[in-house]
C-alpha cells in the first residue's frame, strides 16, 4: 500500500504489502504478509519503520505528514485497526473501523476517507454491504479516540470486494468488483461486475447519500483495479485490474492482468480507452506525485507480483472547439470597432468644464449606470471564479494551500500597482475607451484561464488579469460621477457596485457549471460572455454629452492634464491618505474573505465544492447588495443636512461588523456562521456606496479615477499580502477561522477612521 502526501514537497510512502517470495503457488510457495514502512527519496526505497503487524489490501489516505490505513488483512484474519503512518516511521493508532473489514473500495472527497464495501473475514461468503466515512479533518494523533467513523448505507448493487473507487467534484464513485457467494462446497466464490452507483460526498443525510441516478457502467466487468482511481482534467482514471475472464481457472495458465486504462467522464456519463499500462496488473496502489500517476508494485498475473514501479505524466490536452472559434470572431469584431471608433473620435475625453454641470441626471446617466452594472457584475466574477473552484483546479493543477494563495495575490498585486496608472490613463482620455479596452482583454484572459496547463501558467494568467482589470473600477466610477452630481451620486455608485456583488454570487452558481461540465469550461464559458457583451457597449455607452450633467456645452475640450498636475490634485491632500488607511483595513478583511471563504466552508461544514461556493459567495453579496442601496439612499438623503453623512454612515457599520467576524471563531454552525460573516458583507457594502463621493468631496473631480486608482491599489495590494499569509499560517497549522477571526479587529479600526475624517472640502 501506498500513498502521496503534499506538504511542500511530495512525499511517497509504502507500507505492508503481500507475495510470494519463494516459489509461485502451484510450486508449493507460500504468501507471505510484509510490515516494513518504505519512503521514496533520491531514486531508491528507503525503510523508515514497521507496522504494528504485517498486513495488506487495506484502504489508506494521505494524512498531513504521512498516511492514514484502515483495516486490511494477514494470513489469518481481517483488522479493524486505523494506522497513522508518520513519513518518519512512526506508527499511531487511532479510532478503530466498526468491524474488521480489507478488500474494500475508497476514495478520500473533501478530507473525507469512504471505505465501501470489503469483506469483514477470510472466510466470509457474503461482502460487507456498509460504507464507513472518517473526517480527517477532525483526526487528532494526540487524541486519536476523539474522532470515530461513521456508518452510513452501503452502495446500491449491494456487498462487493475489489470495487473501484474514486473521488471528483463532490461525487465518489464506485464501479465494478466482486460479490460473494458459497458454492455446493460451502467454498467462497466470486462474481464479476461492470455496474457502478455514486454518492453525494456532501451530503448530510445518510438515507440521500447514494444518488438516484447510476453512472454509465465499466466496458466489461472488472475487479482489483489500481486504487484508488485517479480524478484529473474532469475524469477518473481506472488502470489495469482483474475481469474475471480467467476465473477458476488454473492460475499458471492466467495470461496475466489487464494493463488497459480507462477514463471516465461524468459529465458525458461514458467511458473511453486512455491506452495501456506498461505492465498489466491488479491490486497495486495508484499514486499521484504532483502531476506524476504512478503504480508501485502489484500483481501481475495470479501468485505472481512485480517490485515494478510504473508511471505516466498527467497533463492537459488542448483541442479547439466551438466556443473558441466563437470567442475569436466576437474578440476581432469588438477589436475592429474600438479601432474604427478612436480613429473616429480620438483619445481625448471630449468633454468640457465637470463642475459646471448641476442638473438633474437625464436618461443617458442611467442607461450608463445600466451598461456599467453588468460589466461589474463580469469584473468581480471572473476574478472571483479562482476561489470557488480551487478543489478541481488544484486536483488538475497540483499546488499547495500556499501556492494557490499566491494565484490570488499576483493578481491583486499587479491589479493593484496599475490601479493608479488606470485612474491616469481615465483622467487624461476616454474614459468610456478605457472601460471597453478593459473588458475585452480581461475576457480574453479568463478564456485563457480554462486553457493553462501548469502553475506557472495560471499564475502569469492571473497576472495578466490584474493588467486588464486595473483600468476598470476607477474609469467606471469616475464616469458615473461624471453623470451623476449631488443627491443620486451615492445611489448611483451604489447600483454600479450592486453588480460587484452580484458578479460574486454568480461565482458560486460557476462552481456549478464547473462540477457538471468542469472548471476550464466553467473560465471558457465566462469569457465568450464577456467579449460578447463588449460589443454591446461599445455600440451603447457614452459619455456625458453636451447638455448632460457633468458637462459643459459653452466650453471647449480642454487639452488633458499633466501627469504631475494629476498627482499634485490627488496625493496633497491630507484627507486621501487617510482614506488610504481606511481601505487598507477594509481590504484585509475583504479579500481574505473573498479569497478563502469557499475553501473554510468546504472544510469546516463538510460541504461539496458547489455548496461551499455558494455559501461562500451569495450571502455575501446579497448582504452586501442590501447595504449598497440601503446605505446609498440613507447617505444621499442625510448628506442634505451633515456633510460627514456618508463617512459616519460607513463607519457605524464596520464598528459592528468588526465584533461580529471576530465572534466566528467560537460559531460551529454553519447558519450561524454564515450570518457572523455576512457583517463583513454589510460593512464592505456600506463602503462601496461611499467611498468614491467621499473621494469626490476631498479631491478634485478631474483626477477622481486617480485618486480611486490609488486606494485600489493600497486595497488590493493589502488584501493580497493578507490572502498569501492566509494560505501560509494554513500549511503552518493555523486555521482559516482564526485568521478571519482575526480580521474583524481590522474592520472595527476601519470604522474609527471613517468617522475621524475631516468635514468634506466640497459638496457631496
Amino acid at each position: 500500500m501506498a500513498t502521496h502526501a503534499a506538504d511542500g514537497a511530495d512525499i511517497v510512502l509504502a507500507a505492508g504489502g503481500a507475495n510470494f517470495p519463494d516459489a509461485a503457488p502451484w510450486d508449493g510457495g507460500t504468501k507471505v504478509f510484509h510490515r516494513a514502512i518504505y519512503r521514496l527519496g533520491g531514486g531508491a526505497w528507503n525503510k523508515i519503520g514497521e507496522l504494528p503487524a504485517p498486513r495488506a489490501y487495506a484502504a489508506y489516505a494521505a494524512f498531513e505528514h504521512g498516511m492514514i490505513i484502515a483495516g486490511g488483512a494477514d494470513a489469518d484474519r481481517h483488522f479493524a485497526e486505523t494506522l497513522y503512518v508518520h513519513d518518519d516511521g512512526r506508527v499511531t493508532r487511532l479510532a478503530p473501523l466498526p468491524t474488521p473489514v480489507a478488500y474494500a473500495a475508497f476514495a478520500v472527497d473533501n478530507n473525507r476517507l469512504y471505505v465501501i464495501g470489503g469483506q469483514t473475514s477470510p472466510s466470509a461468503t457474503t461482502a460487507l454491504a456498509a460504507t464507513y466515512r472518517l473526517d480527517l479533518t477532525r483526526v487528532d494523533p494526540d487524541h486519536p479516540d476523539g474522532v470515530q467513523w461513521e456508518t452510513l448505507p452501503g452502495a446500491p448493487f449491494g456487498g462487493r470486494i475489489l470495487s473501484i473507487a474514486g473521488a471528483l467534484d463532490g461525487n465518489v464513485y464506485v464501479f465494478g468488483g466482486c460479490s460473494l457467494s458459497a458454492d455446493a462446497d460451502g467454498r467462497t466464490r466470486r462474481t464479476y461486475h461492470a455496474d457502478g452507483a455514486a454518492l453525494r460526498g456532501g451530503g448530510d443525510d445518510p438515507a440521500q447519500m447514494w444518488l438516484q441516478i447510476r453512472p454509465a457502467p465499466l466496458p466489461y466487468p472488472l475487479a482489483a483495479a489500481a486504487a484508488p482511481a485517479t480524478a484529473r482534467e474532469g475524469a477518473l482514471i481506472v488502470i489495469g485490474g482483474d475481469d474475471g475472464a480467467h476465473y477458476g481457472q488454473p492460475p499458471q495458465q492466467h495470461p496475466g492482468q489487464s494493463g488497459k486504462v480507462l477514463a471516465y467522464a461524468p459529465h458525458a456519463d461514458a467511458w473511453s480507452t486512455l491506452g495501456t499500462w506498461p505492465l498489466g496488473l491488479a491490486t497495486a496502489p495508484a499514486v499521484v506525485q504532483g502531476d506524476t500517476l504512478m503504480t508501485v508494485s502489484g500483481e501481475v498475473r495470479p501468485g505472481v507480483r512485480t517490485p515494478a514501479v510504473a508511471a505516466m505524466r498527467l497533463g492537459y490536452a488542448y483541442a479547439v472547439d466551438p466556443r473558441d472559434v466563437l470567442l475569436l470572431v466576437l474578440g476581432t469584431l469588438a477589436v475592429g470597432l474600438i479601432v474604427r471608433q478612436t480613429r473616429r473620435d480620438g483619445l481625448a475625453r471630449g468633454l468640457g468644464d465637470l463642475a459646471a454641470g448641476r442638473g438633474v441626471p437625464g436618461r443617458a446617466a442611467w442607461i450608463a449606470v445600466g451598461l456599467l452594472f453588468f460589466v461589474a457584475m463580469l469584473n468581480y466574477l471572473d476574478r472571483q471564479l479562482l476561489a470557488t473552484l480551487r478543489s478541481p483546479i488544484v486536483r488538475d493543477i497540483p499546488q499547495t494551500d500556499a501556492q494557490f494563495g499566491m494565484l490570488t495575490a499576483v493578481f491583486l498585486f499587479v491589479y493593484s500597482g496599475l490601479s493608479p496608472f488606470g485612474g491616469i490613463f481615465a483622467d487624461r482620455y476616454s474614459r468610456r475607451l478605457v472601460i471597453v479596452v478593459s473588458l475585452v482583454v480581461w475576457s480574453g484572459v479568463t478564456w485563457l484561464t480554462g486553457h493553462v496547463r501548469s502553475h506557472e501558467e495560471l499564475f502569469w494568467a492571473r497576472a495578466l488579469m490584474g493588467v486588464s482589470e486595473a483600468c476598470y473600477i476607477p474609469a467606471a466610477l469616475a464616469l458615473i460621477t461624471d453623470y451623476h452630481r449631488g443627491s443620486t451620486r451615492s445611489l448611483a455608485t451604489g447600483i454600479h457596485m450592486s453588480g460587484v456583488y452580484l458578479g460574486q454570487a454568480l461565482a458560486g452558481v460557476g462552481a456549478f457549471v464547473a462540477q457538471d461540465m468542469g472548471w476550464r469550461l466553467a473560465f471558457s464559458l465566462f469569457g465568450l460572455i464577456g467579449v460578447s457583451y463588449a460589443i454591446v457597449l461599445i455600440v451603447f455607452l457614452k459619455e456625458p454629452a453636451a447638455g448632460e450633467p457633468g458637462a459643459d456645452a459653452r466650453a471647449p475640450a480642454p487639452p488633458a492634464p499633466a501627469i504631475g498636475a494629476i498627482l499634485a490634485g490627488v496625493l496633497r491632500v491630507p484627507a486621501f491618505w487617510l482614506l488610504m488607511l481606511i481601505v487598507a483595513c477594509s481590504g484585509i478583511a475583504n479579500w481574505f474573505t473573498l479569497s478563502w471563504l469557499p475553501l473554510l466552508l468546504q472544510e469546516k461544514f463538510n460541504l461539496s465544492l458547489g455548496a461551499a461556493g455558494t455559501y461562500a459567495t451569495t450571502p455575501q453579496s446579497i448582504a452586501k447588495y442590501v447595504s449598497v442601496i440601503t446605505i446609498a439612499l440613507a447617505a444621499d438623503a442625510w448628506s442634505r443636512t451633515n456633510p460627514k453623512a456618508r463617512s459616519q454612515i460607513a463607519g457605524a457599520a464596520f464598528l459592528v461588523a468588526g465584533p461580529m467576524v471576530a465572534l466566528c471563531l467560537g460559531v460551529h454552525t454553519l447558519p450561524l456562521f454564515v450570518g457572523c460573516v455576512l457583517f463583513q458583507g454589510l460593512a464592505q457594502g456600506a463602503l462601496d456606496a461611499t467611498l468614491m463621493p467621499i473621494l469626490r468631496a476631498h479631491v478634485d473631480g478631474r483626477f477622481a479615477a486617480t485618486g480611486y486608482g490609488f486606494l485600489n491599489f493600497v486595497s488590493a495590494g493589502v488584501g493580497g499580502i493578507a490572502v498569501v499569509y492566509g494560505g501560509r499560517l494554513k500549511d503552518a497549522g493555523i486555521p482559516l477561522a482564526q485568521t478571519l477571526a482575526c480580521s474583524g479587529a481590522v474592520l472595527f479600526f476601519s470604522g474609527i477612521l471613517l468617522w475621524l475624517l475631516p468635514r468634506p472640502r466640497t459638496p457631496l
